[in-house]
């Protein structure tokens, strides 16, 4: 697939059916950053049923509360349609946080975007 958002803030590619996000720049606090990211990521989950997805934060460095509202919403609406998002590559600074605010116990989240694309169950 290889599409990237107006804002070259993400490049979207696929692996089989499961579509990666990668999340592009040190920081993910700026609001217009995060709806303009996560609108386009709520489009693709909107046009598919049952949509896999691993949301690569690799170069994501500070995530703002607004950011993390976002994902929860994101992460809802791809399962309110039969979906679900995987997290991978989060910063030290980015898994403390989600371990703090337990955020791990609704999101799944793995070391590397392969681990996460291979732990979507097979259809």
């Amino acid at each position: 697939m290889g599409t990237a958002a107006g804002d070259d803030t993400i490049t979207l590619t696929t692996r089989g059916k499961v579509v990666v996000a990668t999340i592009k720049g040190g920081s993910f606090h700026e609001e217009k950053q995060i709806l303009a990211t996560l609108e386009r990521l709520g489009q693709i989950i909107d046009s598919r049923k049952n949509v896999k997805m691993v949301v690569d934060l690799e170069t994501v460095e500070y995530l703002s509360s607004a950011g993390l509202g976002r994902l929860v919403a994101l992460l809802k609406k791809a399962m309110a349609g039969g979906g679900k998002v995987h997290l991978a590559n989060l910063q030290s600074e980015i898994q403390e946080l989600f371990d703090v605010m337990r955020l791990t116990q609704i999101f799944s989240i793995y070391p590397d975007v392969d681990t996460a694309a291979e732990a979507f169950p097979a259809d």
